[in-house]
């Protein structure tokens, strides 16, 4: 691994089955490293202090240096993610920073997404963030991008729930403020409002014989040419 984390708050025999744990994995044996694993985070579980220390290290040597996009470690095992990291994320729901940079690993991880949606804890270090944009500015590449990803399968089905939608371009409209963006993105965040309107009227609709296309073309909205950002 390129970054080691710093394991002066491991015991010894934590730190040994610590090394032992990376040079199993290294080794392709997977059955022995997470029984190594587990020895370690079973000692770290009874005392929160020096767990959450070891979390914030594997923090600065691999989540820190990650830009979005990047890959976690392939070190960073469920038992690390459920049992260290997200114990010590939970107990710093006030940091926006840590919250920052343990959504990385959501965003590289299907199990982490499962124990906490990598959208809401965007949207919690956002509105904690009161030094720099780094939170704000990701949580807009996210949007963007999980949209750009719904309108590209119009119009086969009806997209996420209105509420969502609009959700999200409440979330748009904000950011696009606090961030300078509004002349770019308004023609987003209008082009989303409409199709939560477009989704909200189709899910009234005892007639489902008319397709979601139709209903949108009946409606003058058009699916074909989403605004640059979303395609």
């Amino acid at each position: 691994m390129s970054h080691r984390p710093d394991e002066t708050s491991l015991t010894p025999d934590e730190r040994r089955s610590w090394r032992s744990f990376v040079e199993l994995h290294d080794e392709g044996r997977r059955t022995e490293a997470l029984t190594a694993l587990d020895a370690l985070v079973t000692s770290l579980g009874g005392d929160d202090a020096r767990r959450d220390r070891f979390a914030e290290a594997l923090a600065v040597a691999w989540i820190d240096p990650l830009e979005p996009g990047e890959h976690a470690p392939t070190l960073l095992r469920h038992p690390l993610w459920q049992r260290v990291l997200l114990p010590h994320l939970e107990r710093r729901v006030d940091s926006a920073d840590g919250a920052r940079r343990l959504g990385i690993v959501l965003a590289t991880g299907s199990v982490a997404r499962t124990d906490l949606d990598e959208r809401d804890l965007l949207r919690r270090a956002a509105e904690q963030e009161t030094v720099g944009t780094q939170s704000r500015r990701w949580l807009l590449d996210t949007l963007l991008k999980d949209l750009e990803y719904a309108f590209h399968e119009l119009p086969a089905g009806v997209l996420a729930e209105p509420e969502e939608l609009e959700s999200d371009a409440d979330w748009l409209q904000r950011l696009a403020s606090e961030l300078q963006r509004e002349d770019e993105l308004r023609p987003v965040v209008d082009y989303v409002r409409q199709h939560a309107a477009a989704s909200r009227a189709f899910r009234r609709r005892t007639d489902r014989s008319v397709s979601y296309a139709a209903l949108l073309e009946a409606l003058a909205i058009e699916w074909r040419d989403a605004p640059a950002p979303l395609r």
